[in-house]
């Protein structure tokens, strides 16, 4: 089955990964978000974001293009991606001073601060 848009994602996060890595980064592993398409709490079957197709009714299980990408990754330990995805791929601050190391580390946005605005919360358990 032909998912080129999951591929060209994973091709270009994959390819950022190995980018973070050179530069020091402790990256232990990468998982794709669903091994197969299945049932989504907000979207029930209606979406199919998994990198194995299944057919509902007969549960037959087909890799897609994404599935062989990651096989073939594995395999070879190499990646090969097209140079539009990995140009495309390249991460770009979206404000000058924004980028941080880690999630982690990011403080609260200074715009916020600034406007004495409070971070939204969803059902009181923060944001």
């Amino acid at each position: 089955q032909n998912d080129t848009l999951r591929v060209e994602f994973f091709q270009g996060y994959i390819a950022q990964l190995h980018k973070a890595i050179q530069k020091g980064a402790d990256v232990r592993g990468y998982f794709a978000w669903s091994l197969m398409d299945n049932f989504e709490w907000a979207l029930g079957y209606s979406k199919r974001f998994g990198i194995v197709h299944v057919d509902y009714k007969t549960q037959k299980r087909t890799p897609k293009a994404s599935a062989k990408m990651f096989s073939e990754v594995a395999a070879t330990n190499s990646l090969r991606i097209p140079v539009r995805v990995l140009i495309a791929s390249e991460f770009v601050a979206i404000e000058e001073g924004s980028a941080r190391k880690t999630t982690k580390d990011a403080p609260p946005s200074q715009k916020l601060a600034e406007a004495h605005i409070e971070p939204r919360t969803v059902g009181g358990l923060g944001a």
